[in-house]
């Protein structure tokens, strides 16, 4: 009997561990971020899959940017009465940079990896869209970008941006962290005249 009864709370406990969510376990909030859509633009500014960065424009140096949509959901929305502590609160941006061929030394062979601070509020069972900069001024007057101006081997220059969004809801508790990627094709491509 001693051996049915610790078999049935074994079998008990397995069924419990499984049943639960593996992001409630990582995350201190009831809120997850859903990333819609991560896109850049073309090199004549319309919406694109991939972000195409000019290293130099007529002279000039500028940030290239891409759009980002999120929507917040809670984790159990049939057993929770949602309130607006629940919303989620976009504050920090982390891209790092990497190569297909892996030739991945920051400020040699790709741009040095930053971080940049926002808050951008999404409601919950509602989508929000905001532009974040992926390439900035600073890292075209780096190398290799800063060779690509200067007329370096590589003519073009593809780099895999890995992006993580960090969030928490209103009432602080943090939100797991999410991940996306964009490809990012470096060149200094002709200007109009």
């Amino acid at each position: 009997m001693k051996k049915i009864i610790i078999l049935f709370s074994i079998i008990i406990l397995i069924i419990f561990i499984n049943g639960c969510n593996n992001l409630e376990n990582i995350s201190q909030s009831s809120t997850i971020l859903i990333l819609q859509s991560l896109t850049g633009v073309d090199l004549n500014g319309a919406e694109s899959s991939e972000l195409w960065s000019d290293v130099i424009t007529d002279g000039a140096i500028y940030n290239d940017n891409a759009d980002v949509t999120f929507t917040a959901k809670v984790l159990n929305p049939l057993t929770e009465d949602t309130t607006y502590y629940q919303d989620a609160i976009i504050d920090q941006i982390d891209i790092s940079f990497r190569r297909p061929d892996g030739k991945n030394v920051e400020g040699v062979d790709v741009p040095y990896s930053f971080s940049q601070k926002l808050h951008v509020i999404v409601g919950v069972d509602e989508s929000s869209t905001f532009s974040f900069v992926v390439i900035r001024q600073v890292a075209k007057m780096e190398s290799p970008l800063r060779d690509l101006r200067e007329g370096s081997s590589e003519v073009v220059l593809e780099l895999i941006a890995d992006i993580t969004f960090y969030a928490k809801d209103i009432a602080g508790n943090r939100i797991t962290p999410v991940k996306g990627s964009l490809t990012v094709w470096c060149a200094n491509y002709g200007d109009s005249e």
